[in-house]
């Protein structure tokens, strides 16, 4: 019983022992034997999905960044009118750092550019990240120009929309 129970929570050591010792108790049982196959063929099976895994962290991420690049780019938008001043470029610039943090959870690089489409997300949301960064050292020294955070949202929105359709929604 120690060993079914151990099967069903994927605790391979304990189940293996638990057939183990119920084997050398009744060498005859069948059921023990089988069930000891089917804990060492799944015990050397490989772990599941380590890309998935990866792949399910990255659109988390892009998620959150797309998230806060889309909403903070609004609120900038919306705080800059008509007129930006330089005290604007401290919210864009925390945003800026916020993004960073949130970008340093991309660690999987070779993930990033496995597929078309996280490859266009990724680059349309880095591309708006560095938009926004320019935009902000350009505010702090006395731009007053609106366009560059405008075309920053825009590729936000559109990464925003891409990792909703290429695989960022909850499930």
């Amino acid at each position: 019983m120690l060993g079914d129970a151990a099967l069903r929570m994927r605790d391979w050591g304990t189940a293996e022992h638990a057939y183990r010792t119920a084997i050398k108790l009744d060498p005859s049982d069948a059921d023990s034997k089988a069930n000891l196959a089917t804990v060492q063929r799944r015990r050397s099976a490989k772990p599941p999905a380590l890309l998935q895994l990866n792949k399910v962290q990255v659109w988390r991420a892009l998620r959150m960044l797309s998230l806060l690049l889309i909403g903070g780019g609004l609120l900038a938008l919306v705080a800059g009118m008509p007129r930006p001043t330089p005290y604007l470029g401290f919210f864009t610039g925390a945003l800026a750092l916020c993004c960073l943090v949130v970008a340093l959870r991309l660690r999987p690089f070779k993930l990033l550019f496995g597929l078309r489409k996280l490859a266009v997300t990724v680059t349309l949301l880095a591309a708006s990240a560095l938009i926004l960064v320019g935009w902000t050292v350009a505010l702090l020294f006395g731009a007053t120009t609106m366009q560059p955070l405008v075309l920053s949202w825009l590729c936000a929105v559109v990464g925003g929309a891409l990792v909703y359709v290429g695989g960022g929604r909850k499930r």
